[in-house]
């Protein structure tokens, strides 16, 4: 975490076990003081509707704090994911975690 910022790194699946995790980390970071996110999904193997609804709620979550959550390096097949969903419109997505840093400042 910087300043008030947090880049973090999502490996395996994002799943209905994995959904718990993910939201607890985002809420942790936001009693530490973080409201700006960027997550970093290119070891992302599987993302199912739980994983998806994780995300959502994350980033409503974040939002009412008054934050900001992008996602990075997002996998081709959970892009085509997001995509059928129409979650691309729904989400800042950035090719790399430097170009979502840069968006950041």
């Amino acid at each position: 975490m910087t300043d008030n910022r947090a880049v973090i790194t999502i490996a395996g699946r994002i799943d209905f076990s994995s959904r718990t995790t993910l939201r607890a980390l985002i809420d942790n970071s936001l009693t530490q003081g973080c409201t700006d996110f960027i997550l970093d999904l290119q070891q992302v193997s599987f993302i199912d509707s739980s994983g998806l609804g994780a995300l959502i709620a994350c980033f409503s979550t974040v939002r009412k704090q008054g934050g900001s959550m992008t996602l990075a390096c997002v996998p081709k097949p959970v892009h085509n994911l997001m995509e059928m969903t129409r979650l691309t419109h729904f989400f800042e997505i950035c090719a790399t975690v430097e170009a979502a840093l840069q968006s950041h400042e």
